[in-house]
């Protein structure tokens, strides 16, 4: 589903009404009947006995809140329809919404200052619908409309926004200051910035997206670069398995990973790897923790790295893992690695000469910091980076903060200039490709925040990564299916991990619950 910035939508509502003969009236009575119809299903049979306050602004969003209005009245209800403005400030449509709301036997009360505001019994109604301000607003809420927010924030009411909470702004990711707290949004078209990546969603409620008539071929414009990951878009990149199946058709997979005081790393992206579908995995570790490795999962092939008196890989390292690597199909580097200059050494010629795709994770992106530059010098291999902000900070001599107040056109120019493949882990992790397409998945939770889940990531990615390389699966497309479908089912697993408590999410519990989400993805696929 595309994820549209206002200007986007703006063009599309131009577009619909200038080509398609659908004007701002019809949009408008489409997204009026889209609300009262959402209000209909979430109280079935029992709307006629709700008290309902309608909240409406002087611009579109008002007019939204006028059509359900009369709607409700014509249904045989009688809504409190509250006006925020004065009468003659109504305008164009919506002053053709209002009239018609007046002929058709409706009452509507003016709320233009403090004191009419406080002659409302607000704690007398049951539902209560937020068309106040709409995806316009780009500001924080200050004065009157400030006032109103609070006021509805301490009702218990059930609370409808129409198109987006008053107080938050559709482009950005950044939580506002005060808006309203709603049960339910209702929004057209599409979802917009803040309905998806603002860091607020609980005052979004349940985020409903509903058409009002625009072409559905508009979104499907290459300009519109941004959107979500679908589960029926997974369930279509899942490897096949045929019944005359060889492990050798699922990928051999290096993960280059660990050290004395990080071996789990190494053995979490291993772990992952396996469980993810791998046919064979091996975890190339420091000799000195190769047995630690090894120990848990007899699946696992391990071969040590030399390393040398102060536990640091020598360059004899090297020698190894170019001979061993020539055969794998995906490599998943850097997890628990550790940053001493050798390893970083190591690392970046690794990058720089093996042809494989390969996963750059954890200390495998901090050895090419503030280098972005040396990257992607091998432009026919396909290369992945996986960092979480402070991360990426690092590569990009950003402010951690930079990076998550516009971290989707961020990320995409990285992406783009470098011509790699960038998985942003934050809250919603986001995926851009070398193409400019970026992909958000909406699927995760705080439980996630915890050490070694970003390592198993790291090596569902490897693995499908891998899969598709052995099974001849090598264009961009498919780079950029694999790993969408492995953000997707890293996402999926841990919200199932965090069925019970977020608060005991493990990256081992995420591992564990890798077969539950195939299980659920292949029933869908039949």
């Amino acid at each position: 589903m595309k994820i549209l910035t206002t200007l986007q939508m703006s063009e599309i509502d131009r577009i619909s009404g200038q080509d398609y003969n659908l004007p701002q009236r019809i949009l408008m009575e489409n997204a009026g009947f889209q609300v009262f119809r959402t209000l209909l299903e979430y109280f079935p049979g029992k709307l006629e006995r709700q008290r309902i306050g309608i909240l409406c602004g002087k611009g579109s969003n008002g007019g939204d809140g006028l059509v359900v209005a009369r709607l409700l009245f014509q249904d045989g209800l009688t809504p409190s329809v509250f006006l925020l403005a004065a009468n003659d400030k109504f305008k164009g449509n919506v002053k053709e919404n209002l009239d018609s709301y007046r002929k058709s036997g409706g009452a509507v009360q003016e709320l233009t200052n403090a004191k009419e505001l406080a002659s409302v019994n607000w704690g007398q109604y049951d539902i209560l619908i937020d068309a106040i301000l709409g995806t316009g607003l780009t500001r924080p809420l200050a004065g009157f409309y400030a006032q109103i927010v609070e006021k509805l924030n301490h009702c218990s009411a059930f609370c409808v926004a129409v198109d987006i909470p008053t107080g938050m702004q559709a482009d950005s990711m950044s939580p506002p200051s005060l808006c309203t707290c709603a049960d339910v949004t209702v929004t057209f078209t599409a979802p917009k910035i803040a309905h998806v990546l603002n860091s607020e969603q609980n005052s979004l409620g349940e985020v409903c997206v509903v058409p009002i008539g625009s072409p559905r071929h508009l979104l499907d414009s290459n300009n519109l670069w941004l959107s979500t990951i679908e589960e029926t878009q997974v369930t279509a990149c899942l490897p096949r398995r045929p019944v005359d199946s060889h492990k050798g058709d699922f990928g051999h997979i290096a993960i280059v990973g660990g050290s004395r005081e990080k071996s789990g790393a190494a053995r979490l992206a291993a772990w992952a790897a396996l469980q993810t579908g791998a046919g064979l995995v091996t975890a190339f570790v420091p000799d000195i923790v190769q047995a630690i490795v090894a120990e848990p999962h007899a699946e696992l092939m391990t071969i040590g790295l030399p390393t040398d008196p102060e536990e640091e890989l020598s360059l004899n390292a090297l020698d190894v893992l170019q001979s061993s690597l020539e055969k794998k199909h995906s490599l998943v580097l850097g997890p628990g690695l550790g940053t001493r200059e050798t390893t970083r050494e190591l690392i970046k010629t690794l990058v720089d000469k093996t042809s494989i795709p390969i996963v750059l994770d954890a200390d495998g992106i901090n050895a090419f910091q503030s280098q972005p530059e040396l990257l992607q010098r091998n432009e026919n291999r396909p290369l992945i980076l996986t960092p979480h902000p402070r991360e990426f900070a690092r590569i990009t001599d950003l402010e951690t903060s930079e990076i998550r107040a516009d971290r989707y056109n961020i990320a995409r120019k990285f992406a783009t200039e470098y011509q790699v493949w960038l998985v942003l882990k934050d809250f919603r992790t986001l995926i851009a490709s070398p193409d400019g397409k970026v992909q958000v998945c909406s699927l995760g939770n705080p439980g996630m925040a915890t050490a070694g889940s970003g390592d198993v990531l790291a090596g569902i990615i490897g693995a499908l990564t891998g899969i598709y390389q052995a099974q001849n699966l090598q264009s961009p497309e498919n780079v950029s299916e694999a790993i969408m479908t492995a953000v997707y089912l890293h996402a999926a697993s841990g919200d199932l991990a965090a069925q019970i408590t977020e608060h005991s999410v493990t990256a081992s519990g995420i591992i564990d619950q890798l077969p539950e989400i195939f299980r659920h993805l292949e029933d869908l696929a039949q």
